[in-house]
């Protein structure tokens, strides 16, 4: 124990590579907002997606998911936080570079309001 405790010390406790990994799984699968996004969003940095549809899927996704909804306000605050950028038009406000996954019918995605360049 004496021995160990300088080196404990200097480099701090280092759990087992399998302990990091199964920490980071959990994390992961406990981010809901990273989930819907997986799911229901495509990161384009050419898009820019209405925060009102935005928050319609998110609350869909939430509701069938178990999750905790919230607010139009509190997910905005997420998307920012997330590195997504808020922009306002004279449409309203969205989100620029990322767009709802919209089905086709034929297991494809179209896009949706993509910002003209």
């Amino acid at each position: 124990m004496v021995e160990g405790c300088p080196e404990w010390q200097r480099s701090g406790l280092l759990p087992p590579k399998v302990v990091v990994e199964a920490t980071a799984d959990y994390l992961n699968s406990e981010d809901s907002i990273r989930a819907w996004l997986d799911d229901c969003c495509i990161r384009d940095p050419t898009a820019l997606e209405p925060s009102a549809a935005l928050f319609a899927s998110w609350k869909g996704w939430a509701e069938q998911n178990s999750e905790f909804v919230g607010s139009m306000k509190s997910l905005s605050q997420t998307l920012q936080d997330r590195g997504f950028e808020r922009r306002r038009d004279r449409k309203g406000s969205g989100f620029l570079g990322l767009m709802l996954k919209r089905d086709r019918g034929d297991g494809s995605h179209e896009q949706a309001y993509v910002q003209s360049p």
